[in-house]
């Protein structure tokens, strides 16, 4: 019996709408928590005052 590949869910990023397998989540300062793509993660975010990052979200099932 062969494995079956698990696909990762795309999901929408709270900037711009972009459905996708990989989200950073970032802050501003005291602002909520965003799940963002990677263009946008770097046309705004990086490099700025209060930037915060915090982890990637991959949809895939996590190894225990």
């Amino acid at each position: 019996m062969q494995r079956r590949e698990k696909t990762s869910p795309a999901r929408p990023c709270q900037r711009c709408g972009a459905p996708e397998p990989r989200l950073y989540r970032v802050r501003l300062g005291q602002e909520p928590w965003l799940l963002v793509c990677k263009a946008c993660w770097q046309a705004e975010f990086s490099g700025r005052a209060g930037y915060v990052y915090g982890g990637t979200w991959t949809g895939r099932d996590r190894k225990r």
